[in-house]
């Protein structure tokens, strides 16, 4: 089967994930495939929408989303591998990992998971070099400006610290000696990694905040700044 241009296949790529990271990323950073195609589905299916709510979803954020089959399949494998290396080191015998691929013996299941293990190894670096160099990129970038806005990222640490536990979904997860310490100990890139893993939380719609407005005034200023870091790394700055 015949194949595109290599360099427009590449063009093509980054331009679907930009429109995806862009309308379905949900504020992430990053695009999970399978994830972001089942928004795209959602939305062109219109669920959970009233005939006066329906928007239309245009053919190119559907054709954005069919761009990353390959991701998908390729982290369908991962994950794949990762689970039969962990029955593996659990004892389970490649008779039983082949039982529950529906393999019939167990040699198919030991060549499938040869074949995974060498298909992850060279998957990014042979198929797609551009998109990996565009993502060093962007990871330089975002770093650049990690370290640029240090002060600020850990001005934004240090308010949601001085919560002091009162919002109880950030302090299951982050207390306020956490982010003391993440304040005192960490540098930029550092302060915004956890931040970012912070966002869930922060971002969560109808999350109850504690009442008053520091809790609200802590979490606007940690969203902003990833948005500001987002921006950075897509070049999507003025």
């Amino acid at each position: 089967m015949a194949k595109m241009d290599p360099e427009a296949r590449e063009q093509l790529l980054e331009g679907a994930e930009t429109l995806l990271l862009t309308k379905y990323s949900g504020g992430r950073d990053w695009i999970e495939p399978v994830r972001v195609m089942h928004a795209v589905r959602a939305a062109a299916d219109r669920y959970g929408l009233d005939d006066a709510e329906q928007a239309e979803v245009p053919a190119d954020d559907v054709l954005a989303a069919l761009t990353q089959l390959d991701e998908a399949r390729a982290a369908l494998d991962t994950l794949e591998r990762d689970l039969t290396r962990a029955a593996r080191r659990r004892g389970a015998s490649w008779q039983q990992v082949a039982d529950s691929l529906g393999l019939a013996t167990r040699s198919s299941a030991e060549s499938r998971f040869v074949r995974l293990e060498r298909d992850a190894a060279t998957y990014r670096g042979d198929r797609y070099p551009e998109r990996q160099r565009a993502e060093r990129a962007r990871d330089r970038a975002g770093e650049a400006w990690c370290r640029a806005n240090a002060p600020r990222l850990r001005a934004a640490v240090w308010s949601l610290a001085c919560l002091d536990d009162s919002w109880p979904q950030l302090a299951r997860t982050a207390p306020a000696e956490k982010l003391d310490t993440w304040h005192r100990e960490l540098d930029g890139p550092g302060l915004a990694a956890r931040l970012r893993a912070l966002r869930l939380i922060l971002d969560s719609y109808g999350a109850e905040l504690p009442a008053g407005t520091e809790a609200a005034a802590a979490r606007d200023e940690v969203l902003g700044l990833l948005e500001e870091l987002h921006a950075a790394r897509h070049g999507l700055t003025d």
